[in-house]
């Protein structure tokens, strides 16, 4: 057993009963022994897809190319039963999600080179990402991150359906509204 499945066993033994979430920040990187690892220790992976976007062009230029089949596996990690939440690492890389679903959809860089095609999602999964995924991220789903009755009302209203317009489109899609507590806060 590694080292990090003994703390994760040892933390639930002594928090039982508790909503514990194990988190992976990044995960940037995963070569097969870690997600057999991952597979194991079910943690939520909480990844930046926008990273594919802003630095996909030097990941291409400086990684070894042993090294970058394993960046950015949303596919894998979501067909192996992980939950895979979504953010920016703001201010590192801009906060626009909208940007974060194009990239874990098309996997296009700045320069429209692709970062491993085969690992392409679907725009409603790169959506989960940011919506309930993330809010599982942070023990939130009883309140957070879906339109559903008795939750928090924070939504925004885009110009475009994100499952309907082709991929290419999803980074050009704007903002229209915003929505905190059943109350709009924002109007373009």
């Amino acid at each position: 057993m590694s080292e990090t499945s003994i703390i994760f066993k040892n933390a639930r033994a002594k928090l039982p009963g508790t909503n514990l979430i194990f988190r992976i920040e990044h995960c940037s990187e995963c070569p097969p022994v870690l997600l057999t690892r991952l597979k194991e220790l079910k943690p939520v992976i909480v990844s930046q897809p926008p990273f594919i976007y802003y630095s996909g062009d030097r990941y291409l230029k400086i990684l070894a190319a042993d090294t970058l089949p394993w960046l950015y596996l949303f596919k894998t990690l979501i067909e192996n039963g992980l939950t895979v939440a979504a953010g920016s690492d703001s201010p590192v890389v801009p906060d626009n999600p909208l940007l974060g679903i194009y990239a874990a959809v098309t996997r296009k860089t700045m320069a429209n080179q692709v970062l491993i095609p085969d690992e392409c999602i679907s725009a409603f999964q790169a959506l989960q990402m940011y919506t309930v995924n993330a809010a599982a991220a942070a023990a939130e789903e009883g309140i957070k991150g879906s339109i559903t009755a008795g939750k928090l009302a924070d939504m925004v209203l885009l110009s475009d359906n994100p499952l309907q317009v082709e991929a290419e489109r999803l980074k050009d899609i704007k903002v229209e509204m915003t929505i905190l507590g059943g109350k709009i806060v924002w109007k373009a």
